[in-house]
């Protein structure tokens, strides 16, 4: 993969490489999967044969299949059976995987069709199908993932504490997924100081290049959506110096996103120093932040950007000050 380039989860569309699953085969809580297809994550599962199924799963299922006021009802019931509610979400979850190609078959897919519905159930019961999604996130399976990351941010703020413990997991791509993740996913209110926290201390100490990059870009998303940019924006002048261009080059469009002008200085010295390591695409980055940050887009030289804060900066900084950005 070329330096420079954070790849986001590659967004699938509907009809590239899913194979197309049998409906008559059901997941059921407890058992093994057969022979490696393509599963979400989480709790092992047998897969058998809707007339094998025990009779109380059989007619949950049906009753979900048929849909309409009788199951919002229903809903409610399985929702207190724990068993009963896993081996939904898991059914749920395949529906969903296996429906993703299928529904690529027809010209308009409907708008409630297999795929949307078994979305809509994960989403309807998030107290049950939030550990399955996370743990998807684990799976070497790039769709799977991405499928359940897109409940995921359906689902919202409840997903962020299982989302951020993905953070310390032993694989790197997990690890970015889940920060990938953290940038789309709503603020958390009073706790998004620490979720600000945790993300840029990864972007700061993580092992591999692509993590921290990719947690730049979230911390710059989740600071900006929360008006907490005071911590994130210190943090990514930091990560200016990070040995890795992809880190560096990640954190300058961080702060051309924040445009925060108590970061002019730092960039404007990361500028001064970005010949030397051979990176154009960053000069470029940390010109267009320091546009941002002042408003005005008219190229400038390093020696003509300081004059400029030398005459606007105080009224920059004092402007910034009366609508601060949180710690």
């Amino acid at each position: 993969m070329r330096r420079g380039m954070v790849p986001s989860t590659p967004r699938p569309t509907r009809g590239s490489t899913l194979p197309a699953a049998c409906a008559a085969l059901l997941i059921v809580a407890c058992g093994s999967t057969p022979n490696g297809a393509r599963q979400p994550h989480g709790d092992s599962a047998s897969v058998v044969a809707a007339e094998d199924l025990p009779s109380r799963e059989r007619e949950t299922l049906a009753a979900w299949r048929k849909g309409g006021a009788a199951w919002e009802i229903e809903r409610e019931a399985v929702r207190k059976d724990p068993a009963l509610a896993r081996f939904m979400v898991q059914n749920a979850a395949r529906e969903m995987v296996a429906s993703f190609e299928r529904s690529r078959l027809v010209n308009q897919p409907a708008k409630d069709g297999p795929f949307e519905r078994a979305q809509a159930e994960l989403v309807a019961m998030p107290e049950h199908s939030i550990p399955l999604l996370a743990e998807s996130l684990r799976v070497k399976d790039g769709v799977v993932a991405f499928l359940a990351a897109d409940v995921l941010v359906q689902i919202g703020a409840a997903s962020i504490a299982p989302v951020q413990a993905l953070m310390v997991d032993e694989r790197a791509e997990t690890r970015r997924r889940a920060v990938e993740l953290l940038g789309r996913l709503p603020t958390s209110g009073a706790d998004e100081d620490r979720v600000l926290v945790r993300v840029g201390e990864l972007a700061l100490s993580d092992p591999e290049w692509i993590v921290r990059a990719q947690a730049a870009q979230s911390l710059a998303l989740r600071a900006r959506q929360a008006n907490q940019t005071a911590w994130a924006t210190g943090t990514l002048c930091r990560l200016l110096r990070d040995e890795d261009p992809a880190v560096a080059l990640a954190a300058a469009e961080g702060l051309t996103h924040l445009a925060e002008p108590r970061s002019f200085e730092r960039v404007l010295a990361a500028l001064e120093a970005a010949p030397a390591r051979g990176e154009p695409r960053l000069v470029v980055e940390l010109e267009r932040a320091l546009a941002a940050i002042a408003g005005d887009q008219r190229r400038r030289g390093v020696k003509e950007w300081r004059a400029y804060w030398q005459a606007e900066g105080r009224r920059l900084l004092d402007q910034s000050a009366k609508s601060p950005r949180g710690p």
